[in-house]
């Protein structure tokens, strides 16, 4: 039984483990998501100058929960 218990700690820490660096990369892509939604409108007026078919960069929701 103390086997098991014991057992049972260590997947807790580890699972204690995993939700804190998920929830580290969820911030981290948030951030990504917002430097990009700030400069896509001036990255679109660039890439026009230099493109001759104009298409827009795309647009990213920013879902993603932490």
């Amino acid at each position: 039984m103390e086997e098991i218990l014991e057992s049972l700690r260590r997947i807790e820490k580890r699972l204690d483990k995993l939700e804190q660096q998920s929830e580290k990369m969820s911030n981290h892509i948030n951030f990504v998501n917002k430097t990009y939604n700030l400069v896509r409108a001036p990255l679109n007026y660039i890439k026009s100058k230099f493109d001759r078919t104009y298409t827009e960069l795309p647009v990213i929701e920013n879902n993603v929960e932490g």
